[in-house]
């Protein structure tokens, strides 16, 4: 009886180890999935077109500054500065979650998008900004207005001003 017994001690024990391991499994696997997935595409944003210059194949836009944007330290930037801008949201940037000079460590987000400072607006709510674009954007930035709304995708993380954005595009302009 004692053997018997001990038999369904080990088969219990085993039984609890493989649990566990699969408990383990199940909730570290998709985690790290999610966050190499996510590394990896690009995300998409939309912004006011404030201008378009075709010399330079720069685009200069104007976009929402969430509440949680230190708007002391914006006071603090001059046209021209390299910034990296972090965006609101998971895939898709609704809007700026915070702005800072330089390298993008201290912002709490991973979309990321390396901008020149121009300045803010309507008593900092809004950020506006310079970026270059892909060559082939030229032809569609120069048949809006200034004051239409663009759509466009940045890599995750961009290291330099110069990938900050992989395309752009009118707002409505799926093509």
């Amino acid at each position: 009886m004692a053997s018997h017994q001990a038999t369904i001690k080990d088969k219990l024990t085993v039984l609890s180890i493989v649990t566990a391991l699969l408990l383990v499994h199940a909730i570290a696997a998709p985690t790290a999935a999610a966050e190499s997935a996510d590394a990896a595409e690009p995300f998409t944003w939309s912004a006011e077109l404030v201008s378009f210059d075709a010399s330079s194949n720069t685009v200069t836009l104007k976009s929402y500054l969430d509440t949680r944007v230190d708007r002391a330290a914006l006071e603090t930037l001059s046209e021209g500065d390299l910034v990296t801008i972090g965006w609101t949201g998971l895939n898709w940037g609704a809007g700026i979650a915070g702005v800072t000079k330089g390298s993008a460590d201290e912002l709490d987000t991973h979309l990321r998008m390396p901008a020149e400072f121009v300045r803010t607006e309507m008593d900092g709510q809004y950020l506006v900004y310079r970026v270059p674009v892909p060559e082939d954007a030229g032809s569609r930035l120069e048949t809006l207005e200034p004051g239409a709304w663009v759509t466009g995708t940045s890599p995750r993380d961009a290291a330099s001003l110069d990938e900050a954005v992989i395309s752009v595009r009118g707002y409505n302009d799926v093509g």
